[in-house]
């Protein structure tokens, strides 16, 4: 079943990022329901992020903007093309507060 997400998803993502940049998978172990989708996405220009002394990237307000709305972008779309194929995202309730979907979502800026 969830293979079948897989390839749901990365065909309604491939629509706007391109074959190359989107990789979707299952999770291991535990997590083998949950979707880990990664895309890489252009910079924004101008860019200005730069490294720390520990060599962590620091990114520019322009890229985490581009990061935010490429996330809510990507997550509409998963979401869409599963609910037109009747899917869902793998749910549990630990807390009792109502069932929580898992995806993992990355965006990479290139």
């Amino acid at each position: 079943m969830a293979n079948q997400m897989c390839s749901i998803a990365k065909k309604a993502l491939t629509k706007r990022y391109g074959y190359r940049n989107v990789s979707v998978k299952n999770g291991t172990g535990t997590a083998w329901g949950w979707l880990h989708v990664n895309i890489k996405y252009p910079k924004a220009i101008p860019c200005t992020c730069e490294h720390n002394a520990w060599g962590v990237l620091n990114y520019c307000q322009p890229c985490k903007e581009t990061m935010r709305t490429q996330e809510k972008l990507a997550e509409a779309i998963v979401r869409e093309a599963l609910a037109s194929e009747d899917k869902k995202l793998y749910t549990y309730d630990t807390d009792g507060m109502g069932d929580h979907e898992e995806m993992l979502l990355d965006i990479t800026l290139i």
